[in-house]
C-alpha cells in the first residue's frame, strides 16, 4: 500500500508551530502554483518568515525512508539565488517521517553536498558526512505529526 503524502499537512503543522514559536512576527505562506506543473514550482519557497533580524526563506519537505533525494527539491536554484542577500537565510526543513526527525539545512550545505557528488541527504550515513551542518529542530511526536520548536534557528546561528 502506498504511503500517504504528508507534504501539504506538514506545511500547515509547520505554520502553526512557527507562529506558536514566534508569535506576532512576520510570516507569509506563499501560494502554490504547482497544480498543473508538478515538480516545476514557480515560488522560490513555501514560506517567508522573519522572527528577528533575518528573513528565512523556508521550503518544507516530507520524506519517508532514510534519505531525501535532491531531485525532490525543485526550488533549489531559486533558494540558491538568494544565498548572498544580507540577512536572508534560505533553507529547507525536512521531516523524515519514519525517523520522527525534523532537520533544517541551509541551502549552502545542500550546495556543498551536491558539489561533493552526493545525490541525497542520507540519515544512515550522517556520521560519515558530519562535515555538513544541519540543525535538528527540537520536536516531539504527537499522534501522527511532530510538534516542533523553531527557536533554535534564531538562537543557533
Amino acid at each position: 500500500m502506498a504511503k500517504k503524502n504528508r507534504g501539504k499537512e506538514f506545511e500547515g503543522i509547520f505554520q502553526n508551530d512557527w507562529q506558536r514559536t514566534f508569535p506576532n512576527t512576520f510570516f507569509l505562506r506563499l501560494k502554490d502554483d504547482v497544480s498543473m506543473n508538478y515538480g516545476n514550482a514557480k515560488n522560490p519557497c513555501d514560506f517567508l518568515c522573519m522572527p528577528k533580524d533575518n528573513l528565512f526563506m523556508i521550503e518544507t519537505k516530507t520524506h519517508y525512508d532514510n534519505r531525501f533525494p535532491f531531485s525532490d527539491l525543485s526550488q533549489y536554484e531559486s533558494l540558491v539565488s538568494y544565498r548572498n542577500c544580507p540577512n536572508v537565510i534560505p533553507g529547507v526543513i525536512i521531516w523524515f517521517i519514519d525517523y520522527d526527525r525534523v532537520l533544517f539545512y541551509h541551502i549552502d550545505e545542500i550546495t556543498k553536498m551536491k558539489r561533493d557528488g552526493l545525490k541525497s541527504i542520507n540519515l544512515r550515513k550522517e556520521k560519515e558526512f558530519n562535515r555538513y551542518h544541519y540543525i535538528e529542530i527540537p520536536s516531539k511526536k504527537k499522534r501522527v505529526f511532530m510538534e516542533s520548536d523553531y527557536s533554535i534557528l534564531v538562537y543557533n546561528k
